[in-house]
């Protein structure tokens, strides 16, 4: 089956909303996720193709610095989701509990 494919298909699930910053779109895979509580989770993303277990001499958190920063900077910035609150507001308990089980 076509990744690419998959990936649009199940982007739909979040439409885009007004924020207050630019609209990003990522293609990333899981790298971790802990889970903090029954309805919060932090979820870290790493680019396609990234080896999930390669650990750089700077440690963990470094090896998930991968993306550029979005200003055109140079930085390089780790990429985290943070499923709680707010996307329970905007789902419903519901939809939040469906979110977490699938990611």
């Amino acid at each position: 089956q076509d990744l690419a494919r998959v990936y649009l298909k199940n982007a739909a699930m979040f439409p885009p909303r007004e924020t207050s910053g630019p609209a990003l779109h990522f293609v990333a895979v899981v790298a971790s996720i802990r889970r903090i509580a029954k309805r919060l989770a932090f979820v870290d993303l790493v680019p396609p193709g990234t080896p999930r277990d390669a650990e750089p001499p700077g440690g963990a958190l470094e090896a998930r610095a991968l993306w550029w920063h979005p200003d055109g900077s140079g930085v390089r910035v780790r990429l985290q989701l943070i499923l709680g609150h707010q996307l329970g507001q905007r789902l419903g308990n519901a939809g939040l509990t469906a979110v977490l089980r699938r990611v």
